[in-house]
């Protein structure tokens, strides 16, 4: 029908987003050169943002004909370049092409001829006829694709848009959301299935949804009873067949059913195996008109009937350490996934997505029972051999404690035809000795030594420095031994680990299976796991000579176990560092349009669909990266590390002991090795694991009110009191009670604890101390303040108290107690930045589990009496429980407020027994020195492990370290030559003397960034 067009022009502006599915331009000499891989070009859209009709408009020439007008207004969008420009078309042909118009508008108004009144009783003044616009957008990569015949859209078209509408109303849409229709395709669905859509009336007077719907299903009986060809001849027309044979009025004789507008699904039973059907929906408005586009991509489905055992909800069943998600639906209890548990007690959690066509109707699950016992159990809590009651909110479970043994855990999920999948975990218990204080896991792919075919001539190193050995060296060496197979007099340095007691794993074992044991991790008290991010990025088998696949990488695929996240689970503290854990860990998991920013980064973001990061994931619930991680190789070395404590930056406690930064390498701080080059040792660029979004993570705080009263002194006698806070010197420093006369200054009434000092120096370093039991520890994560009452009767500069919070290690932090006047009591709220680690005491501590509060005497150079009375703690309802300790300097603000690019972190949390070291960066990438400095910050600040730098001890234990070697020119010297020097083996008796904390300090009651 021919059309009137007034044109608005807008002038369309491109909208440009680089996406990238990143491939790596490998650093390390061992790496091939990863190029970015092939992107298929990616298709514009456009939607339509409004379609006003204006009843007034007067058609031209003739005034006296019916018509109307609308003003369309569309915004297009290219998720990998930019919108070139529109095609739009009124009134396309059912069948066939159209005459198509192109527009860089981003506006258009139509005037529509108004064909003939309808007749019909309830259709107000609508026109029995109808209009349809259609608009695509085109792609700017559109070569060869320029539109050579109007009639024929260009290639890089993108999805057609339609809008219909009748005179003086638009028409309603209508869209099948489940089974999601597919034009090319015909869906299989169980013989019970679910459809369900949803509808929109824009210009709706009440409400903006369809006032009601009319469906039909064509299949066996009815498929040719008004349509001659049947689903063929509906499928061959487009759609458009339903509307020829049905429209407008869709009888009930014809085979559709009318159901009002909040009803927007039906159920269909005893579908037959094997047969055909086709589903087709309507919608209506209040005056009467009807969706008048019918197509294979929105308002009509094709499908198929399969048979019930095929079909059921898919399980999926993880935890913190363990991914899989079973590849269809089966209830096969031998189908069973074989895991390694630590000892205690193990959460399991699930999800299932139902068939297309069904909703999920309940979860169940049992431990070590008969899964085809139906009896319900006798007790939800301790009969756990039968199925739990069914409830489609049941996501969960945890089960033990665990001391040894095998054990079978049951997860059933049901959808709402009845059809049930199961899900086997078989899980062995692995019981943990922490017997050894260190295990160094290398599970790095650095190149390995290479020689003439003979075996005894070894070649320069090549690429970039470290090849294998060199790290060995670096990391282990015991000093001032003989390089293997370089020029007399070549003496090794001392490693960065010298001096500690450390044994060492290596990962590439040569065989298919990747896995590392979570028995041999379990020996130890203390982990450190080196990978890079190139290491990261090898992805062959495990057998493979060069760049196999690293354990990390290996144990986050679905269904393996990551044993380090079973480590720490079990209670071992960790340190991941090198720059390639999260990629190692998420890769499997990569949704490829996240990954913008050019070739060689990669970017894990928790709103991904894919569930990139989303609990399940090593990221996610060891290291809290919860947000988005940007892995990035090819930053300048220039832009380097810097420490950035964020709430702590004006307190920095332990965390003084970092590097303030770390620097690109130079002759004056790294003298070049033996046998390198300038350029492969003084690298230019370095890669980087970080966190690209404000990350606060905050947990719960534990405890009910009164757990944070401290003590009111007020007993009936005073003998519980004093037994509460002995002394530790009866002598010089005495404990009493006394009553309290109330003072406008002060909260303090009823009774008050007394401490009696002498003059000279004899009271001071005395204490007393309220021990709330090993059964009674205290949550202070969230610490505010500390409250107390207090009265001296000499000024602080005589006589100055301390109050410190003791964990259940013995470590503690303190802060100094300074009233504003003497002589009377006054309340005094000690904020948490006051508190500082006292380092000479121990280690950072563990404010999960505090155990002690005491009153410690700093200065006592005068006799007096202090008086404390009503001692609480004020604590936010969460505490932060991510610090961070370094930054990448990469676009971040020194604003110490704002984001920042956090690249090391410690999660020191509820969820973990023992603190979660990580680094996304390879410190020895920088200066040996700032390496040193780490490495020995990590290993004595927060793990206290004794270093002893003047031992004799020569070697350190090698747990099956498979050597990493590569012979050139074909020689079959394979299994000799690989140039590590002796590791060192130093240090007393383990378990001897050894402090250890578990989690750092004092947290701000701000929410913070990470």
């Amino acid at each position: 029908m021919p059309a009137l067009i007034l044109v608005k022009v807008w002038k369309a502006v491109g909208y440009y987003t680089v996406l990238f599915l990143a491939g790596l331009l490998a650093s390390g000499c061992s790496r091939n050169s990863k190029l970015p891989f092939q992107v298929a070009n990616l298709l514009p859209e456009v939607r339509v943002t409004s379609a006003p009709i204006d009843i007034n408009a007067v058609c031209a020439p003739d005034a006296a004909r019916s018509c109307y007008s609308l003003t369309f207004n569309w915004v297009g969008y290219d998720p990998d370049g930019r919108v070139d420009r529109f095609i739009y078309a009124v009134d396309p042909p059912d069948n066939g092409d159209t005459t198509w118009i192109t527009t860089t508008d981003n506006e258009k108004r139509l005037v529509f001829d108004a064909p003939s009144l309808s007749n019909r009783a309830d259709s107000l003044t609508i026109l029995r006829g109808y209009h349809v616009f259609v608009i695509a957008a085109i792609d700017n990569d559109h070569k060869g694709a320029e539109v050579v015949n109007p009639r024929r859209a260009p290639l890089n078209t993108g999805p057609r848009v339609y809008r219909a509408f009748f005179s003086f109303t638009k028409a309603p849409t209508v869209t099948i959301d489940a089974p999601r229709p597919v034009a090319s395709a015909v869906r299989t669905l169980p013989p019970s299935s679910r459809i369900a859509w949803h509808g929109r009336d824009e210009d709706g007077v009440f409400t903006n949804k369809p006032v009601r719907y009319k469906y039909l299903l064509l299949g066996p009986g009815n498929e040719t009873s008004v349509v001659p060809g049947g689903i063929s001849e509906v499928f061959n027309s487009k759609g458009a067949a339903i509307r020829q044979y049905y429209a407008p009025e869709f009888r009930a004789d014809q085979g559709w059913t009318s159901i009002s507008g909040d009803t927007t699904s039906v159920q269909f039973t005893n579908l037959v195996p094997g047969a055909s059907y086709m589903f087709a929906v309507v919608a209506f408005d209040e005056a009467g008109a009807f969706s008048p586009v019918f197509g294979f991509d929105t308002n009509l489905v094709r499908f198929q009937i399969g048979y019930a055992a095929a079909f059921g909800p898919r399980l999926t069943v993880f935890n913190e350490f363990f991914f899989y998600q079973y590849p269809g639906a089966s209830y096969n209890p031998a189908a069973e996934v074989y895991l390694q548990v630590p000892a205690g007690r193990v959460t399991f959690n699930w999800f299932a997505t139902p068939p297309e066509g069904a909703i999920l109707r309940s979860f169940r699950w049992m431990l070590d029972g008969d899964v085809f016992d139906q009896r319900p159990r006798t007790d939800e809590i301790n009969d756990l051999k039968h199925w739990s009651s069914a409830s489609v909110n049941i996501t969960s479970a945890t089960v033990g404690p665990f001391t040894g043994g095998d054990h079978f855990f049951y997860v059933e999920a049901e959808d709402n035809t009845g059809l049930r999948s199961l899900a086997t975990i078989h899980f062995f218990v692995v019981v943990p000795t922490f017997a050894k204080p260190l295990l160094l896991v290398n599970d790095t792919r650095y190149r390995a030594d290479q020689f003439l075919d003979n075996g005894a001539t070894l070649l320069d190193p090549a690429g970039l420095w470290p090849a294998s050995a060199e790290l060995d060296t670096f990391m282990t060496a015991v000093g001032r031994v003989q390089w293997r197979s370089y020029a007399e007099g070549t003496l090794t340095t001392p490693g960065i680990l010298h001096g500690y007691e450390v044994d060492t794993l290596g990962t590439r074992k040569g065989i298919p299976d990747m896995s590392t044991s979570l028995a041999k991790l379990g020996e130890y008290r203390h982990v450190i796991w080196l990978i890079d991010f190139a290491s990261a990025n090898a992805s062959a088998a495990g057998n493979s000579p060069t760049e196999p696949i690293t354990s990390l990488r290996y144990m986050n695929t679905q269904g393996k176990l990551n044993a380090l996240g079973a480590y720490v689970r079990m209670g071992g503290e960790a340190w991941l560092v090198g720059g390639g854990g999260a990629f190692a860990t998420l890769i499997s998991y990569d949704d490829a349009s996240n990954n913008v920013g050019g070739a060689g980064t990669f970017t894990f973001n928790s709103t991904s669909a894919k569930r990139e990061l989303a609990p399940g994931r090593f990221m996610y619930d060891v290291a809290k990266w919860q947000t988005v991680i940007r892995s990035k190789s090819q930053i300048a070395i220039g832009n380097g590390i810097q420490r950035k404590l964020g709430r702590f930056r004006s307190n920095p406690g332990i965390y003084q002991g970092l590097p303030e930064t770390f620097d690109a390498r130079t002759q004056a701080s790294d003298p070049l090795p033996p046998r390198r080059t300038i350029p492969n040792f003084y690298t230019t660029t370095f890669s980087s694991e970080y966190i690209n979004e404000a990350n606060s993570i905050l947990e719960t705080v534990s405890g009910e009110p009164n757990d944070f009263k401290i003590d009111g002194y007020n007993d009936l006698t005073p003998g519980p009191v004093l037994a509460r806070w002995p002394s530790s010197d009866t002598l010089n420093t005495v404990t009493s009670v006394t009553a309290v006369t109330p003072l406008a200054s002060s909260k303090a009434s009823g009774h008050a604890l007394r401490i009696q000092t002498q003059g000279g120096g004899a009271s001071t370093g005395d204490f007393v101390t309220r021990d709330l039991g090993t059964a009674n520890l205290r949550d202070w994560t969230g610490l505010y303040s500390f409250k107390l009452a207090i009265k001296q009767d000499q000024p602080t500069s005589l006589v100055q108290w301390r109050v410190r919070a003791v964990d259940a290690e013995g470590n503690s932090a303190s802060a100094l107690i300074s009233p504003a006047a003497t002589g009377r009591f006054v309340d005094l709220a000690i904020p948490q930045a006051a508190f500082s680690t006292d380092l000479a005491l121990g280690l950072q501590p563990n404010f999960l589990r505090i155990r002690k509060v005491v009153f410690t005497l700093d200065r006592g150079d005068a006799a007096g009496s202090t008086e404390f009375d009503n001692v609480e703690v004020v604590t936010l309802p969460e505490g932060a429980v991510l610090d961070t300790l370094m930054a990448t300097r990469i676009s971040f603000s020194t604003d110490p407020d704002l984001a920042i690019s956090a690249s090391m972190t410690v999660y020191h949390g509820h969820d973990l027994a023992k603190q979660f070291i990580f680094t996304g960066f390879a410190p020895w990438a920088f200066r040996r020195s700032q390496c040193q400095q780490l490495f020995d910050f990590v290993l004595q600040k927060m793990w206290g492990l004794p270093k002893n730098t003047a031992s004799s001890f020569v070697a350190s234990r090698p747990v099956g370290m498979a050597p990493a070697h590569v012979v050139s020119g074909g020689a079959s010297g394979l299994g000799r030559g690989v140039r590590r020097a002796a590791p060192i083996r130093s240090g007393p008796d383990p378990s001897a003397g050894v402090r250890r904390s578990t989690n750092p300090g004092v947290r701000s009651p701000r929410n913070g960034n990470p």
